[in-house]
């Protein structure tokens, strides 16, 4: 029977553990720092989704289903002048009915897709016929200089603004550093109106 060497397997392991711990130290490649941008990035943007709606009248639209009773909402209002309210979520709306224009019979299937969600606001009167985006418990600090509200929402230093412009069926919003809706808007999102429009969209 041949002879059986015994190995000794403690240096070994002793290597690889030390292998194991260095190598976490090194600094990330640029692959690996690019995904981390893209990621941070993303996250941004889910919040942005998440905490940014449009306003018809007294009914907020935005892809959030957990927003309480009690929550504060900035509105800007998107007429001529431009305008800051505060406003409040009284409830969550689920049917289709006359407190939302966005949920009347000939729009609210459209207007439902893309995970947006309908809450009832406690809004002035004023407030009631016009359009508007709606900052949820926004941290921002929003000015207005010449009759346009602008803010930075991003931190990055560079003020954005709210606006609208019409497409063939409905109404685009947007929040962006430019003065007219295109790709590089950091929030956008869309409003069925369900009648022809005379489209004023790039």
């Amino acid at each position: 029977m041949s002879e059986i060497k015994v190995i000794d397997v403690k240096p070994a392991m002793v290597l690889v553990v030390l292998l194991f711990l260095f190598s976490g130290c090194d600094k990330p490649s640029g692959k690996d720092a690019a995904h981390q941008v893209q990621t941070n990035s993303s996250s941004t943007s889910q919040g942005l989704k998440e905490n940014i709606g449009w306003i018809h009248g007294n009914c907020l639209a935005v892809r959030n289903a957990k927003i309480n009773p009690g929550t504060s909402i900035q509105v800007i209002q998107l007429g001529k002048p431009q305008k800051v309210v505060d406003a409040r979520v009284i409830n969550s709306i689920s049917e289709s009915n006359s407190e939302c224009f966005a949920l009347l019979n000939d729009r609210a299937e459209i207007n439902r897709q893309d995970g947006r969600f309908f809450y009832r606001l406690d809004i002035n009167k004023e407030s009631l016929n016009t359009m508007a985006i709606g900052l949820v418990a926004a941290s921002a600090k929003i000015r207005n200089l010449n009759s346009v509200v602008e803010f930075d929402l991003n931190n990055d230093g560079t003020a954005e603004h709210a606006d609208t412009c019409l497409t063939s069926e409905g109404v685009q919003f947007y929040i962006s550093s430019n003065k007219t809706f295109d790709e590089k808007a950091l929030w956008s999102d869309y409003y069925y109106l369900g009648y022809d429009n005379n489209p004023t969209c790039p």
